[in-house]
């Protein structure tokens, strides 16, 4: 099986100056209305032939759900069984899910009901001026005494949103060491940059809009996507879960040399604010990928599975306070609803 083509600037670049032409450019101008996972996923169909320019009209105003009906029809069409509809027959899917474990990821994801949607907050706004506040010490006088204390659950502000990015590492984790908490951090601290700093005047306006002001959320869709409402794991595991099977049934069983590369792609990985969702899909699918194959191949290989070890808790402690973080940011949402003359969308 030929190896697949990866999604990369240069690769796009080659592809639309090879195949856009003034009768078809109009079919890919929908594309950067996508979010960045779907357009990853599209875009690794165009390059590999799954799909040709003339289907996407198919994606009609590009959303999402769009999109994703197009690669599903899309990749049940693929002649690979593995990868269209797999089975349990099929060498690389079954070596995967039953092997290795990752049945799991075969599944659609689980929503759990979310407490706020990202509409809402973007929405959001506290009025300041007429028909609202009289000035922004007002509302924050109110957010003090009335608010935060209920949004707090008994923790600090630090406990939530750090005062630096230094801070993070005193976050709780798993099985808590300097390793650990060194690595959450490294993973964490970027992805929270817009929300970071003191428990001053400016916390509330990093969460909803005062008066004017943009809050770091609306400017940070993909942090606020990730925080409120992404189930773990999230969207895409499964066509991940497809790709490497298809990728197994030709290369056969994980060698010793592939899982320590893996090792290290991991450690060198890099998340942050900007697309995050589908970021930590694919660290996620990785690690767990990565561990299955450690423990069920290579359990003596103590040296990678201790570094595997220390990841998987790092990201277990970040989903972590990513759940104590939507909850706060909840409860602070639902106190000025409460308390603070505004503009609230419907739940």
């Amino acid at each position: 099986m030929a190896t697949r083509i990866a999604v990369t600037d240069l690769t796009v670049k080659e592809y639309l100056d090879r195949t856009m032409t003034r009768d078809n450019y109009h079919l890919m101008y929908g594309l950067h209305l996508l979010s960045h996972e779907r357009y990853l996923a599209v875009m690794d169909t165009l390059l590999n032939g799954d799909l040709q320019p003339e289907e996407l009209v198919r994606l009609g105003g590009f959303s999402d759900s769009e999109a994703d009906a197009l690669l599903e029809q899309t990749t049940s069409g693929w002649t690979s069984s593995g990868v269209a509809v797999p089975s349990a027959g099929t060498t690389g899917y079954s070596y995967l899910t039953t092997t290795l474990g990752l049945q799991s990821y075969s599944m659609d994801p689980i929503y759990v009901e979310t407490p706020v949607p990202p509409y809402r907050l973007a929405a959001a706004q506290i009025i300041v001026g007429r028909q609202g506040h009289a000035n922004l010490d007002e509302v924050e006088a109110i957010f003090r005494s009335l608010i935060l204390p209920a949004a707090l659950n008994g923790l600090t502000v630090a406990a939530y949103i750090p005062a630096t990015a230094a801070g993070v590492a005193d976050l709780p984790v798993p099985n808590q060491n300097s390793a650990r908490s060194a690595r959450m951090a490294s993973w964490l601290a970027p992805m929270l940059a817009p929300l970071i700093g003191a428990d001053d005047n400016t916390l509330l306006r990093r969460i909803i809009p005062v008066a004017n002001e943009e809050c770091a959320l609306r400017e940070a869709p993909g942090l606020a996507e990730w925080l409120l409402r992404s189930p773990r794991p999230g969207t895409g595991p499964k066509l991940l879960l497809h790709r490497e099977a298809a990728s197994r049934s030709a290369l056969g069983n994980y060698v010793l040399s592939e899982l320590a590369t893996m090792v290290d792609t991991l450690e060198a990985t890099l998340v942050d604010h900007v697309g995050t969702p589908g970021k930590l899909t694919l660290l996620d699918f990785r690690l767990r990928l990565a561990s299955a194959i450690a423990v069920h191949h290579f359990p003596l290989e103590t040296a990678l599975t201790g570094r595997l070890n220390i990841m998987l808790d790092a990201l277990d402690g970040l989903y972590d306070h990513r759940d104590r973080l939507r909850g706060f940011i909840a409860r602070v949402l639902s106190g000025c609803e409460q308390h603070l003359l505004g503009d609230y969308p419907p739940a």
